[in-house]
């Protein structure tokens, strides 16, 4: 029991410790890119447009009307 339980673990060690260092080369990466894209004197505006958004158009939802209605002290509520 104990063995299984310390195979586990030390494969979720390896398994984050991969993982970390996947993100640090990938962080090394974006780095190297800004500093190119800002050498080169370029903005993150240049390279991605004046405005990157997506308008949708929602529409409006209509309020149910109440399912109940009840008098309380001679007033109506829903």
């Amino acid at each position: 029991m104990l063995l299984k339980l310390g195979a586990v673990i030390e494969e979720s060690r390896a398994d984050a410790e991969k993982e970390a260092a996947e993100r640090a080369a990938r962080e090394e990466k974006r780095q190297k890119l800004l500093q190119l894209i800002e050498k080169e004197g370029f903005t993150a505006e240049d390279l991605l447009g004046s405005a990157v958004t997506i308008n949708k158009k929602r529409r409006k939802k209509l309020a149910a009307p109440a399912k109940y209605e009840f008098v309380e002290n001679g007033e109506t509520k829903t």
